[in-house]
């Protein structure tokens, strides 16, 4: 199981234990790139309609987060999010100009194990 993966299913599990009480959903950043997770891994089913279930309350409740503002961490410039790729485990954000020249592992994810979206 990935980190996002057992992160998402923690605070699901929270988030259902307290009666769907919002203090308990994602935050912003992360409902955001846990949507794009979750819609690339077709492969997950055990679940999958509580997860998206949660993802889409935080999102509803967190607001849309692409169109925040962030800093890319290689060229320390600011960008829309929707224009940057953010990890899914770090949250580190690069900019669509700098995300070629970073070194990944060697399977192109994120040193912390990652995935970029």
């Amino acid at each position: 199981m990935s980190v996002i993966e057992g992160e998402l299913r923690d605070q699901l599990r929270k988030w259902v234990d307290s009666g769907y009480d919002d203090k308990f959903l994602l935050p912003q950043l992360k409902a955001g790139v846990a949507k794009l997770w979750l819609y690339h891994h077709k492969e997950i089913e055990n679940g999958r309609d509580e997860l998206n279930a949660l993802i889409v309350k935080s999102v509803e409740v967190q607001g849309y987060v692409w169109n925040v503002r962030s800093i890319c961490n290689s060229c320390f410039e600011r960008y829309r999010l929707e224009n940057m790729d953010v990890c899914t485990d770090c949250l580190v954000t690069y900019c669509y100009r700098c995300i070629g020249g970073i070194k990944m592992a060697a399977n192109g994810k994120c040193y912390c194990g990652g995935e970029f979206y």
